[in-house]
């Protein structure tokens, strides 16, 4: 069941990339593809925590509906 949630997700957040980019005219995911920075992302502290209670959020959500 939660491989479904991940697929579903994937595909709504295609679609609304998709979306996006059809309405505004740009494309934001071809730019960001081009880009390179050399070097590996930085994430702050707080875009780790977040990540992290994110994943904690999702298992705990995971657990309590199996």
């Amino acid at each position: 069941m939660p491989f479904l949630w991940i697929g579903i997700s994937s595909l709504a957040g295609i679609v609304t990339g998709l979306m996006y980019e059809k309405e505004t005219g740009t494309k934001t995911v071809a730019e960001v593809a081009k880009t390179s920075t050399g070097s590996e992302p930085s994430f702050s502290w707080w875009d780790k925590t977040l990540m992290a209670a994110a994943g904690v959020a999702a298992y705990y959500i995971y657990k309590k509906v199996r």
